[in-house]
């Protein structure tokens, strides 16, 4: 299932000031990519640039080192494991990708690579990318029956996603249903016992299984489904259908 990240339990935090050792916990290399940003407090995803790749074996700590990064400027921190199922991809926004100063003197904090192993950042921004775009091939009722044919104007959705969010344009045509720009995602949680989630501000999920809401799942990095979270009246939440095939269409990379 596509897992929501939870850092209640996770040490990696990005530190306040200027960090200057990463500690891998975990059994296999990850790799912290050191993003300059020009745009601060305002961060622009797609115009982001990598200023270094550090190394970190498994079990090691690697300083961060100086060499190319100039004192207050505002860079970004980025890791990923070799495998990207762990990361600080949609860790709890916005402390995951919080811009830092750069202050040789006082870089004297230690960044924990650890946490939940989850799949999202393969579907959301791929490997060795920064955003990707998605778009709605497909349609289908509680029964997994298509119903794409039915929608006429409410079939055209469109997704963004990059490094700090979801971002949903769902370019409708019927009045009744009118579009949703710049629907950010705020954070990701868990809904009952399930973490295959990820849910933006206006109760829209993605995941890349629908079970027990219908019988259809995939396995493949470029496919997702959309589903619209609204209450029911009782105190608990639905997911109401149809449920949106999404296919990627595009994806940035981080270069």
């Amino acid at each position: 299932m596509l897992g929501a990240c939870d850092n209640d339990n996770n040490p990696m935090l990005v530190p306040k000031g200027s960090p200057s050792f990463f500690r891998n916990d975990l059994n296999q290399t990850s790799y912290v990519n050191i993003l300059y940003t020009p745009n601060q407090p305002g961060i622009n995803f797609t115009k982001l640039s990598l200023l270094r790749q550090i190394t970190v074996p498994a079990g090691a700590t690697v300083p961060l080192g100086d060499s190319l990064l100039q004192t207050d400027k505002p860079y970004i921190l980025d890791w990923h494991s070799a495998d990207y199922t762990y990361s600080n991809f949609l860790l709890r926004l916005p402390q995951s990708y919080k811009p830092f100063n750069y202050y040789p003197l006082q870089s004297d904090s230690t960044v924990i690579l650890n946490g939940k192993a989850s799949p999202a950042r393969l579907y959301c921004v791929g490997i060795d990318g920064k955003a990707t775009h998605w778009k709605s091939v497909g349609a289908y009722n509680a029964n997994g029956v298509s119903v794409w044919d039915t929608l006429k104007g409410r079939k055209h959705h469109s997704v963004y996603m990059d490094l700090m969010g979801l971002y949903i344009d769902t370019m409708r045509t019927d009045p009744a249903f009118p579009p949703t720009k710049g629907d950010v995602m705020q954070t990701n949680f868990y809904v009952s016992d399930s973490s295959r989630l990820l849910i933006n501000a206006n109760g829209w999920v993605l995941t890349n299984d629908l079970h027990p809401q219908a019988p259809r799942s995939t396995t493949s990095t470029d496919t997702l489904y959309m589903m619209h979270m609204i209450p029911d009246g009782k105190g608990k939440w639905m997911f109401e259908p149809p449920y949106i095939e999404l296919v990627k269409t595009q994806t940035i990379p981080l270069k």
